[in-house]
Parts: C-alpha cells; sequence; structure tokens
C-alpha cells in the first residue's frame, strides 16, 4: 500500500511539476536581439517599406533575413538613437538617449557614468524573473565588463578591433576568410548557449551584436566569387560588401534554423535591428560627382552614418514572436531606446521602470493596436566630424516632421519625412511656425537632460588627443 501510494504522489509529483515547467515557460518567453553594425535602411533583400520600392538593395542578397522579415512586423521608422555605434549601443542597454546618459561620441571617456548603478536591460530581466540566463556574444563597445550589466555570459570587454577594424583604408580591397567579421563563431556559441538553457529548461536573453558589416570589409572566398559573379545594381555594386553582407545573413539564418529546431519558435521574441545606418558611399568622404544632394549608397535615404540625416539613423527593425502578425508593416516611428520597456512588459517586469527612461514599450504595436501616443525622438551629435557633415548638430522627429539644427550656426532645416524621405526639400521658410515648434522642443529636451554642448564636447576631444576616425576602433 505503502508503495503504491508513494508511486501515485510521486506521478503526481511530476504531472504538476511537468504542468508547473510548461506554464513557467509560456510566461516567460525568450527574447533574442540580433544587432548589426553599420547596416542601411535599404541593404537587405527585402522592402522594409511596402510603399517604398527602392527600400531595399538591387544587388544584395539576404533570404534569411528576407525569411524573417516575411514573419515578422517590420517598423519602417524605425530609428538608431545616433549616427554611429557607441552611443546606440548605450541607448539599446539603458533605455536612455545619448543625450540624456551623456555618450555621443565613439572614443568619449565614460568615467562619468556609474555602470554599476544603471538600470541596465539584462539586470531588468533578471529582476522580473531570476531564473532568466543572459547572454552578449560580439561587440560590446560599452565602458565595463559585460557582467557589470547582468550578462552571465560574454565575450568580454570588446570593440571594433576584435571584429578586424584596420586602420588602413580597406574599403576597397579584397580580403577574404572562412569566418569573416567572427560571423560564424558569433553564431555557434549563441547555439550553444541556447542548446544549454533548453537543457535545463531555463528562459534565456541573448544579444547578438556582430561585427559585420563595419569596415573591415572581409567575406568568405565563395561568397565574394557568388556576388563578382553577378550583374551588379544601380545602387549597390560592390561584390565585397554583399559577400560580406550574405555571410552575415548565412550565419544569422543557422541561428534562426536551431531555433526552429528546439522548438522554441512558439515562445522566443527575435528582435533584428542596427546600431546605425550604412557608410554613405565606399570609401567614404570620397569625392564623387556622380552624388548630389548627399545621396548615395543609402538611396532613397540621405547621407548615411555619422550624420542625423536618415541615411545615418533609420535603420531596418523587424521583430517576430507570439501574437505578431507574420509579414505586417507598422509605420509608427520606433527607436532603439524602446526595446528595455518593451522586453521589460514582455518579460512582465512588475515594477514601476525608472522615471528617466526615454523609451517606451512599444509592446501594443507588436500587437497591432494603433491607439499609440504620439511623442518626440529626439538625436545629439554636437562635435564637428572628420567623418560625414562637418558641423556639429542635433535633430527630432515629431510625427511627420524632422528638423535638423546645426549647433555652431543656430541653422535649422525643416522635412516633411512622409513626403520627402530623402529630405531633399528643406521647409522650415515656408512653414516657419512648425519649424520654431520643433526647435523649441529639442532645445528644451537638450536642456532638461543637460545634454554636453559642442563647445564642452570639444573640450572633450581636445584632451582626448584623438580624431573621430581614429577613436571608431576603441
Amino acid at each position: 500500500m505503502i508503495n503504491k501510494t508513494t508511486t501515485k504522489i510521486s506521478l503526481t509529483g511530476g504531472l504538476l511539476l511537468s504542468s508547473l515547467v510548461a506554464f513557467t515557460q509560456s510566461n516567460t518567453p525568450n527574447i533574442i536581439v540580433i544587432l548589426a553594425d553599420d547596416l542601411g535602411w535599404s541593404s537587405l533583400s527585402t522592402l522594409m517599406d511596402n510603399k517604398v520600392p527602392d527600400s531595399r538593395s538591387d544587388f544584395h542578397q539576404t533570404p534569411n533575413l528576407e525569411r524573417l522579415a516575411s514573419q515578422s512586423i517590420r517598423f519602417t521608422n524605425g530609428y538608431a538613437a545616433a549616427a554611429v555605434c557607441a552611443p546606440s549601443w548605450y541607448s539599446i542597454q539603458t533605455g536612455q538617449t545619448p543625450a540624456r546618459i551623456n555618450m555621443v561620441k565613439v572614443g568619449q571617456p565614460t568615467d562619468h557614468i556609474n555602470h554599476e548603478n544603471l538600470f541596465p536591460l539584462a539586470k531588468m530581466i533578471k529582476a522580473a524573473n531570476p531564473n532568466y540566463a543572459t547572454a552578449h556574444f560580439g561587440k560590446w563597445h560599452i565602458g565595463c565588463e559585460p557582467s557589470v550589466l547582468g550578462y552571465d555570459y560574454s565575450d568580454g570587454r570588446t570593440s571594433n578591433k576584435q571584429g578586424g577594424w584596420s586602420k588602413k583604408n580597406t574599403w576597397l580591397e579584397v580580403n577574404t576568410q572562412d569566418d569573416p567579421k567572427l560571423v560564424f563563431s558569433l553564431t555557434d556559441r549563441s547555439i550553444s548557449f541556447i542548446e544549454e538553457q533548453k537543457a535545463k529548461n531555463k528562459p534565456f536573453f541573448l544579444q547578438l551584436s556582430h561585427y559585420a558589416v563595419h569596415e573591415k570589409i572581409i567575406c568568405t572566398p565563395g561568397s565574394y566569387a557568388k556576388f563578382e559573379a553577378l550583374p551588379k545594381g544601380e545602387k549597390h555594386n560592390l561584390s565585397t560588401f554583399a559577400a560580406m553582407l550574405y555571410d552575415l545573413d548565412q550565419s544569422i539564418g543557422k541561428l534562426l534554423a536551431k531555433v526552429e529546431e528546439l522548438g522554441l519558435s512558439d515562445n522566443t521574441y527575435i528582435f533584428f535591428l542596427a546600431d546605425n545606418g550604412g557608410v554613405p558611399f565606399f570609401p567614404p568622404n570620397s569625392p564623387d560627382k556622380k552624388l548630389k544632394n548627399g545621396m548615395g549608397f543609402n538611396i532613397p535615404l540621405q547621407r548615411g552614418k555619422w550624420d542625423l540625416f536618415e541615411g545615418g539613423i533609420r535603420v531596418p527593425f523587424m521583430v517576430k514572436g507570439p501574437g505578431i502578425k507574420p509579414n505586417s508593416f507598422c509605420d509608427t516611428p520606433v527607436i532603439t531606446y524602446d526595446l528595455l520597456p518593451t522586453i521589460a512588459d514582455l518579460v512582465k517586469y512588475k515594477e514601476k521602470l525608472p522615471a528617466n527612461l526615454d523609451g517606451q514599450s512599444i509592446k501594443p504595436l507588436l500587437e497591432g493596436k494603433i491607439n499609440f501616443k504620439s511623442r518626440a525622438l529626439y538625436f545629439h551629435r554636437p562635435y564637428s566630424g572628420g567623418a560625414g557633415i562637418f558641423s556639429p548638430h542635433s535633430a527630432i522627429r515629431y510625427g511627420n516632421f524632422k528638423l535638423i539644427k546645426y549647433l555652431d550656426s543656430g541653422q535649422v532645416q525643416l522635412f516633411d519625412l512622409k513626403n520627402d524621405i530623402g529630405e531633399q526639400k528643406d521647409l522650415s521658410k515656408e512653414d516657419p511656425k512648425e519649424a520654431k515648434l520643433l526647435e523649441s522642443k529639442l532645445e528644451s529636451y537638450l536642456k532638461s537632460v543637460h545634454a554636453i554642448t559642442f563647445k564642452e564636447m570639444e573640450k572633450v576631444i581636445k584632451k582626448s588627443g584623438k580624431s573621430d576616425t581614429e577613436t571608431d576602433a576603441e
């Protein structure tokens, strides 16, 4: 009798445990954030906006990201928080604008940031549920070890150097490797992490931050041969870059296939985005008489990395996951500092989020709801660039309008992005009321967060003794 009772209790306990595990997993989704470096909005082989035929490449091939897009919601107005990498990485981890956290430039000292006291993404997830395992693989570019911000597993305090960056101008050279930009080894480590958590029945958060497609351009020999043999596009025609992007796509495809193979797709959110826009042309800042009004590699957007025109900050931004309508599009502007509050919603973080967050949860948009509160997006580049537009400038996106203010001269430019995605027509003189409204909102915000001024930034740069292009490697 005792043995039977014991057996019965054990079976019941087992059933309860199985039910509990199933319930826990269904209420603790896995989160994967895949971040590409320097990827232009119109660089993939799939549309970023179903109303803009030119929002995809006429040469590049990214079949796995095409498939992911077909399973995702695509944000046609997806933004990076900055036009260069390090400030964007901070914004993702903190949910704050680079202006608020005072991290606006690559190579800027970060001694003023108390990393231990931040409210970062991975720590928030663990606070929501301590069972989460957290990992960051690839480029870090933040002034502390990943463990300080809550990551259990990581590659350490990496930067562009680990991805093959070189001070030598290599934009037009042919460089081939079997594991270019570490795209395949990063994927392998990510897969090992996922398999380990699957075996432990643990939910996980993974940020996979690729070094690709940042310069130096490196690709596999086979991919280079493939694109060298293909007809070139009018917009995109560089075989080496196309091959590097294809290699990145292949590595991402391997990761996505593993998620499906392990049966995790129904309970996993996958974010794909970029840290900033693509370079304006190859090599950057080279004279090219064919370029008009800054249009180049990121057509139909103007300019690219380093500048706050759309080419520098509008990026691919898509999300796949439970309850998200496949192959859908959303025109509401979203930005990288929305990730923290959004993921807080997805992992059911119960506490009130800090008041100093700039992002807001886009979970309602993921669910197809349109009653989303309109807000302004702020961008701040208070330094003269050795690359890109020389003048320091800030920008605001509010509704369909965007204003750029040059901080040295006070000049402003106003664009209607709904009707002028390429920012070709300055409306500041035609619509001075709208220009004044946006300029006032921009100035008020920058003042409220004590944003560093371009005069103060000049002192920081002078003290560091490094140019904009030199600090991009750090």
